[in-house]
């Protein structure tokens, strides 16, 4: 499931403080401290449908996209299809990739599929494909489903079951 991240970049606050905190004596004897200001660097960022107090953090060198490894381990399909889940579509073999002679073939198939759809983008190394989103921070599912005896993908890398977040994220707000 894809959520959307947006923000209107970040702003800058001052925030009142006080450096010792309070103290019942104050008022009596000594009058209430003066406040130091803190400046709060944040702002609104909206992630699917939720407003979140944040900052949207860019990695050094600009936005990286969401990304993702599986290695064709086994190309032997006969004990039951396999779907590879990538967002919002299902890949099955023999019905969106041909399964080739050798693993590397059936790489370069799925490699080649996924490039089909839109916002995604795959190569394939030999018998690993890398996949990559044009999103950079969505929450985008990323697993195989084996129906048959044989795990033909594995290791798919991240294994949390999405692909790995790219840049910018989500994170506190920063202090000045």
């Amino acid at each position: 499931m894809w959520q959307r991240v947006r923000s209107n970049g970040a702003i800058t606050q001052l925030v009142g403080l006080f450096p010792h905190g309070p103290d019942p004596v104050w008022p009596g004897l000594y009058g209430k401290p003066l406040p130091r200001f803190q400046a709060i660097n944040m702002g609104v960022v909206t992630k699917g449908q939720v407003n979140q107090n944040g900052r949207m953090t860019p990695a050094p060198g600009g936005a990286t996209p969401c990304t993702g490894q599986l290695t064709v381990a086994d190309n032997d399909f006969s004990t039951g299809r396999v779907e590879l889940v990538l967002g919002n579509y299902r890949l099955i073999n023999s019905v969106d990739y041909q399964v080739g002679v050798a693993a590397i073939n059936t790489a370069a198939n799925l490699a080649a599929a996924i490039s089909r759809y839109s916002g995604f983008r795959a190569t394939a190394l030999g018998a690993v494909v890398t996949i990559v989103a044009a999103a950079t921070a969505d929450v985008i599912d990323f697993r195989a489903l084996h129906y048959g005896t044989k795990v033909n993908f594995t290791p798919l890398t991240p294994t949390a079951g999405i692909l790995a977040l790219g840049s910018p994220q989500i994170s506190a707000p920063v202090l000045l």
